[in-house]
């Protein structure tokens, strides 16, 4: 599995989009890349002010996927950005809030 990720630089914004579920099977896969959008160099500022993560396809988030997104809200936390995530299914959503991840990032059904 393969995200789909780009930056906005009009709007100051790097979007990842997950084209399933967020498990560990996944995760795994997933991680390089993401690392490699997120990585800004030392000194520099995060050319994104939002990270939007779209989960809209996914139906499942298990724990290595929740610590696949806690890593993408510390990164966006340490570059003073936001993170918006995209859900669909109420399952992804009450993962979220048990959770408590919406206390943090921008919880958007999509």
């Amino acid at each position: 599995m393969k995200p789909d990720i780009s930056l906005d630089l009009a709007q100051k914004q790097l979007r990842i989009a997950i084209p399933g579920d967020l498990i560990s099977t996944s995760v795994r896969a997933l991680h390089q890349e993401i690392d490699a959008a997120l990585m800004v160099p030392a000194g520099a500022a995060a050319p994104w002010q939002t990270i939007t993560l779209n989960l809209a396809s996914a139906k499942m988030v298990d724990s290595m996927g929740l610590n696949l997104i806690v890593k993408i809200l510390k990164t966006a936390q340490n570059a003073g950005a936001r993170l918006q995530i995209i859900y669909q299914n109420p399952n992804v959503h009450r993962t979220l809030v048990f959770t408590r991840l919406d206390r943090y990032a921008d919880l958007i059904k999509g």
